[in-house]
């Protein structure tokens, strides 16, 4: 009988492949792996998140280093962005403009292509 010749499988940091490796995965995953990603649970209760990535020797788990963003619903805008009391609906103030009219004079000229 023949020997059947099977891959390995590794599970490797994405920080210690080779930079050959790493521009394999970037071919595979050309818009990054953002939904190729697994989350997997190690036998010590870790959380580690994964994405596969196959060579013709190895099958490899890339574990990928990830931030959660822990920003709840529970967040007011003034946390996110601060005081805005400052400002005040949807007024904007155009340098130059002597008043409304000019605004709409020049927003016109755009669609007329430049003639007034």
């Amino acid at each position: 009988m023949a020997a059947v010749a099977s891959k390995k499988h590794l599970m490797v940091s994405y920080n210690n492949l080779s930079e050959e490796l790493k521009e394999s995965m970037k071919m595979v995953y050309p818009y990054g792996f953002a939904d190729a990603t697994r989350r997997i649970e190690k036998p010590s209760g870790e959380v580690v998140f994964v994405v596969p990535f196959e060579t013709p020797d190895v099958d490899y788990l890339v574990k990928i280093d990830v931030t959660i963003d822990n920003v709840g619903d529970d967040t007011t805008d003034e946390e996110l962005f601060g005081d805005t009391d400052d400002v005040k609906g949807d007024e904007m103030t155009v340098e130059g403009a002597d008043d409304e009219e000019d605004i709409a004079d020049d927003s016109q000229a755009d669609f007329d292509g430049g003639a007034m």
